[in-house]
């Protein structure tokens, strides 16, 4: 094999690497495509509409929190929640949800059956949620804080590895290729 056609390969090769970093960076930050990431959005910014609602089953969860060496260093609880409302048209909607620390309006699994205000897209009432849960989002900023920004600075930070790697690797085949041109 020539020399030529080793740099060609050698240059495949990083791009190629460049690009699964780049891929990798993808990979990492795919909780932001979430549908409910996306529904969180829509129901901060598309019109909403709210009926009331009824909690009708709820179950507590536990959770470990770990360290940056995934040592457990405590606990996190919460609830899933199922729960149905009907629209004004007499459609009934089951859906369900969850939130860290205690039930909706402070209520006890005793309770359950209970009223809730439910909010929904107007024109998709199948994405909804809680009305008025702590961990709700009520503005685009508060949104793009808790479910964007960090995954967007990972993936820059790794988008631009990915391109550095790709760059540097060009070069290296732009000075090959000068040097075969003086060799000749």
């Amino acid at each position: 094999m020539n020399s030529s056609v080793k740099i060609k390969l050698k240059l495949l090769r990083a791009i190629a690497f460049g690009l699964a970093i780049t891929a990798f960076g993808l990979w990492v930050v795919d909780d932001v495509f979430k549908s409910s990431v996306i529904n969180d959005y829509l129901l901060i910014t598309k019109k909403k509409s709210a009926t009331k609602g009824f909690i009708t089953k709820a179950e507590e969860f536990t959770e470990t929190i770990e360290d940056a060496n995934l040592n457990p260093v405590g606990e996190a609880t919460g609830y899933l929640l199922e729960y149905t409302f009907t629209l004004p048209d007499g459609q009934e909607i089951k859906s369900s949800g969850g939130q860290y620390r205690e039930l909706p309006l402070e209520k006890s699994l005793n309770d359950i059956p209970y009223e809730i205000e439910i909010e929904y897209l107007s024109d998709n009432p199948k994405i909804n949620r809680v009305k008025g849960l702590w961990s709700n989002e009520e503005t685009v900023m508060s949104w793009f804080r808790k479910n964007i920004l960090k995954s967007l600075i990972v993936f820059l930070f790794i988008l631009a590895v990915g391109i550095f790697y790709v760059k540097s690797a060009v070069k290296k085949y732009q000075l090959a290729k000068l040097e075969m041109k003086e060799d000749e």
